[in-house]
């Protein structure tokens, strides 16, 4: 706003440029897992879906949300695709959860710390769990974020406990907590939506899953 002026473009830009790295750094993971030919495809489909084009526009943290998980599963997705590349080590993954725990607090180390127990548990247990680094990659997170957090806490105490206990633990642990709350079924909904216009290909996509398995099968 300093730079531009109070208006709407000043507003909106850090959304904009959050949608624009997501893109990106999705095609940069599609590439390296399946090609990149896969790649440009997954830049098209996501670049023009219902929910990051609107988000784009938001004057919200969602899409720089968005825009750090993206980056921290991509890397940490490239890590445990291909360790003898770069990146060969989890700290871009725990760095940048640190970044998404700055913009939206707790919820992006539960989404994160999910994600890697998942991976723990799909490739190769205690190998990949200390490949992954855990401790020292928490204390990074922490490293990251609790600065800014201890900072804001002394200037406004009020706001940083209302963020964190009200919209990160009360949401999810008290009914009306929040205004905006919604059962798991709105997703049933909501999701669709947001994946206009490409999910009325979903059905043939994993049809043609189940098909390429059933040969996989077949061929052993």
């Amino acid at each position: 706003l300093a730079t531009f002026g109070p208006g709407a473009m000043a507003a909106r830009l850090p959304s904009l440029l959050a949608a624009l790295w997501t893109v990106l750094i999705t095609a940069w993971w599609a590439s390296r897992a399946w090609g990149p030919a896969t790649g440009r495809l997954a830049a098209l489909l996501l670049s023009s879906t219902v929910l990051l084009m609107t988000m784009a526009r938001w004057t919200v943290a969602d899409m720089l949300f968005t825009a750090s998980l993206s980056t921290a599963f991509a890397c940490l997705g490239c890590l445990l695709l291909d360790p003898g590349r770069r990146p060969r080590t989890p700290w871009p993954f725990y760095f940048t959860v640190g970044v998404a725990t700055l913009v939206k607090g707790p919820a992006a180390i539960v989404l994160g710390g999910g994600l890697a127990l998942a991976c723990v548990a799909l490739f190769g247990g205690t190998t990949t769990l200390r490949r992954l680094r855990p401790v020292r990659g928490g204390l990074l997170v922490l490293a990251v974020a609790t600065p800014w957090y201890l900072a804001a806490w002394l200037a406004e105490p009020e706001y940083i406990e209302t963020f964190l206990f009200t919209h990160n633990l009360g949401r999810y642990a008290v009914a009306g907590a929040v205004g905006h709350q919604q059962p798991w079924t709105y997703y049933l909904l909501a999701l669709p939506l947001a994946l206009l216009p490409w999910i009325f290909y979903l059905p043939d996509a994993l049809a043609g899953q189940v098909l390429t398995r059933g040969r996989k099968k077949a061929a052993v």
